[in-house]
């Protein structure tokens, strides 16, 4: 049986009416403090912070207007449609950590300087893990990106971009990056053991986007990259 995705919003609309649900909005100050508002008022900060378990567009439409990000619960679902708003309104996203309250650290940082299918597949896919994405124009500015954003609130970069072996040059010019460039799953778990490899490009190609699911999949299992001793 397949439900297209304006049958999932109806009937998510559905239920959170019967349910009249009133979940306050978790709005974040600009000294790290939080107020609860209520759902219906609309947000006058960068970031918002919802607390609701699913995210319609009618939520979005109400309380998410002018916002540059926006928080969520680890466990909440986004509707197909408050997908499309987000897109549609340029808002990236993240999951909070429920015990700490505050977007999960230790995430890798998605740089994307070529383009197809698979590519906007998971740009969406790890985005949900929490990853940070850039889309930039070719390799100098991937390699720029990634240097400036490799700091103690990312586990790593990594670089999707036609000029490989360019963007890594470029990268490790500088001491506290150990870039390598990789073409597989086992090239990322080698790299990271024998460099601690905090910065990587690949060249997508036709890759399918399993197969690049996969190697992001690894780069996050191994945690975040310690520089080999005597480096």
């Amino acid at each position: 049986m397949n439900i297209d995705a304006q049958a999932i919003n109806d009937i998510v609309a559905g239920v959170l009416r019967q349910l009249g649900m009133t979940t306050p909005v978790v709005r974040a100050t600009k000294e790290g403090e939080t107020s609860r508002v209520h759902a219906a008022q609309q947000p006058d900060n960068n970031t918002l912070e919802l607390s609701q378990i699913v995210i319609t567009e009618d939520l979005l439409s109400e309380n998410a207007v002018g916002v540059d990000s926006l928080r969520i619960k680890r466990e909440a679902i986004i509707t197909p449609s408050g997908r499309d708003w987000l897109r549609k309104h340029d808002v990236t996203w993240k999951r909070v950590s429920e015990n700490s309250n505050q977007a999960e650290k230790s995430a890798w940082r998605l740089i994307i300087a070529t383009s197809s299918d698979a590519i906007q597949k998971l740009n969406e896919e790890v985005t949900r893990w929490g990853w940070t994405v850039d889309c930039v124009g070719g390799a100098e500015e991937a390699a720029v990106c990634g240097v400036t954003n490799l700091n103690e609130e990312t586990s790593g970069i990594v670089v999707l971009t036609s000029e490989p072996e360019r963007v890594v040059c470029r990268a490790n010019r500088h001491s506290h990056v150990r870039a390598a460039t990789v073409s597989q799953a086992p090239d990322v778990t080698r790299v990271q053991q024998q460099l601690g490899a905090n910065f990587v490009a690949l060249c997508p190609g036709d890759r399918r986007f399993f197969e690049l699911q996969n190697m992001m999949k690894t780069l996050a299992a191994g945690g975040p990259p310690q520089a080999p001793k005597n480096w």
